[in-house]
């Protein structure tokens, strides 16, 4: 979880970088889809931290890539333009490695781009099968952040490309039940499920709600 108290969040996301290096380590997971049940939930902001703990604590090669053409945002923290990037490799505008930005000598960012297609036509294409594979082969670990499970099909297709799937929930916000509408579709199509980040949290978790779970 991620406290909502400003002062603590950057120990928060250390601690998560950690917990999920050691799940790729051991299961051998390269790259991550970050998605929230319902938009503006904090999964781009969950994202960016995670990669950016992970190269500039722990010095890995981490890649965060914005795979939500419909409504990106992650060129806003990376503080960057977003006139090329993931939308322009889909259509075969740029190269991968011309497209990629290094704000930190071991961390990468790939944004959305900007495309006037169908994003689900760009996202459900060979191309972007190779661009995840790519950037898999380039780095040590990728985060890629999408639409929310509930707006529109993005997320569920772009969970076939990667190795596991995080579930970003605010807290207070998501209904039980909703979460587990969203992500059923995952389970049907056989996607990992790493786990999930309450964010925001207000309150600390009881232990025996670890230990339920």
């Amino acid at each position: 979880s991620i406290p909502k108290k400003e002062k603590r969040r950057d120990a928060a996301y250390q601690n998560l970088a950690d917990q999920i290096y050691l799940i790729a380590k051991d299961k051998h997971y390269k790259s991550f889809l970050i998605a929230s049940v319902n938009y503006n939930e904090g999964a781009s902001r969950v994202a960016a931290n995670l990669a950016a703990s992970l190269a500039n604590k722990v010095h890995r090669q981490a890649l965060v890539i914005d795979a939500n053409l419909r409504n990106p945002s992650l060129h806003l923290k990376a503080s960057g333009a977003n006139e090329t990037g993931l939308a322009g490799i889909l259509e075969g505008k740029t190269q991968f490695l011309q497209a990629i930005k290094r704000p930190t000598p071991h961390l990468s960012v790939l944004t959305a781009g900007k495309t006037t297609l169908n994003p689900l036509t760009l996202l459900d294409s060979q191309a972007m099968a190779e661009t995840i594979k790519t950037a898999r082969d380039k780095h040590e670990i990728v985060f890629v952040h999408s639409t929310d499970l509930l707006g529109c099909k993005d997320a569920l297709i772009v969970a076939g490309y990667v190795d596991a799937v995080i579930i970003v929930i605010e807290d207070g916000c998501t209904r039980r039940q909703v979460a587990k509408a969203a992500i059923d579709p995952l389970r049907e199509k056989g996607v990992i499920l790493a786990g999930v980040v309450l964010h925001n949290r207000v309150y600390a978790i009881p232990r025996l709600i670890y230990d339920r779970v």
